[in-house]
């Protein structure tokens, strides 16, 4: 099966730095996959637009000002062979009772890191769409290393085909009642000649390029006139551990730009695996909540299935959203 680059060169195009600016036909939780996927459907994605990944139904847009949505991260199992987390059927099935209005993942869905076999690629997506259809509302997720990355954890082009061919746009936005929602690719191939940013080892400082970044401003700038705005990504802006956040040039620039954006309400970031707010890094019972005002908000939430790190817990967010002011809560699993 072959893979048409073209699809995505326009999200791996990153021609200056950030200064200047998804085998198995079996998706049961805890069940191990199968070696024979079947073809995974090919959503079209369209520069910019985010759509709901494969096996969820399609977003309705609904004129409101209250409403729920559900996020959670890092729900990869610990193996590209091993079967998906527990937790993350835990947190499906909390999903059918609340009926949240969507779903909302901040990244590595599945183990990936295999460009050489997309085969194996192909039935990781496979699974974990299948069992998203089990939440019975629109997922939308944002790439993370796991998905982009190759097996040295280095951001790669066949894995970001590999990627918009079985998900979807690696980033991309929508719109539902008052509030606009912005999924960040955090991993961007970086242009030759970047400076090597410091990490943990085995991991990748994430990258966003100038191109991502434009565009960027330029949803912001549409959404204005929205009572709320929230940016998801892998990467956090502000981590616990040294080496996990976003390289600094990128989350900079981010920052410095969310500043003119009064709306922006919550930047939700993955990649460590437990929950921390950065705002108040020993609270873990109440994330930060927003009374119409103030500057964004900085959660990381990664405890949805991978090996939790120490003190972590497995979690998801529940948001509620009434006119300007969005309540969060901290939901242990």
């Amino acid at each position: 099966m072959s893979i048409n680059i073209k699809l995505v060169s326009a999200f791996l195009a990153a021609s200056c730095t950030c200064a200047s600016l998804l085998m198995v036909a079996d998706a049961k939780v805890g069940k191990a996959p199968k070696t024979a996927p079947v073809p995974a459907p090919t959503p079209t994605p369209t520069a910019g637009v985010l759509t709901a990944i494969p096996g969820t139904p399609p977003l309705q847009n609904q004129v409101t000002a209250q409403f729920q949505f559900i996020v959670c991260g890092d729900s990869r199992p610990n193996a590209s062979s091993a079967p998906l987390p527990q937790s993350l059927g835990q947190i499906l099935t909390a999903a059918q009772t609340l009926k949240p209005a969507f779903m909302l993942f901040v990244g590595d869905t599945i183990f990936g890191h295999n460009p050489g076999n997309q085969n194996a690629v192909n039935g990781e997506y496979l699974a974990f769409s299948k069992l998203m259809g089990q939440a019975k509302v629109p997922v939308f997720n944002c790439p993370g290393n796991h998905e982009m990355g190759d097996a040295n954890d280095n951001p790669n082009a066949t894995m970001a085909a590999y990627y918009t061919k079985y998900m979807g746009a690696p980033y991309g936005s929508f719109t539902y009642g008052n509030s606009t929602f912005i999924a960040l690719n955090t991993e961007e191939i970086p242009p030759a000649g970047t400076p090597k940013a410091p990490s943990t080892p085995g991991t990748s400082a994430g990258y966003v390029s100038s191109t991502q970044m434009a565009w960027l401003k330029s949803v912001l700038d549409q959404s204005i006139n929205q009572d709320n705005v929230f940016i998801f990504m892998h990467h956090p802006i502000y981590g616990s551990q040294n080496g996990s956040e976003l390289r600094s040039s990128c989350a900079g620039a981010i920052v410095n730009l969310v500043k003119n954006y009064p709306n922006v309400a919550y930047i939700i970031g993955g990649h460590e695996h437990h929950y921390f707010n950065p705002q108040s890094p020993s609270n873990l019972t109440t994330p930060p909540q927003r009374n119409g005002s103030g500057g964004p908000q900085y959660i990381v939430s990664g405890g949805a299935g991978a090996p939790l790190l120490a003190g972590g817990f497995y979690h998801y967010l529940l948001f509620t959203v009434t006119g300007k002011q969005v309540s969060v809560q901290l939901v242990r699993i």
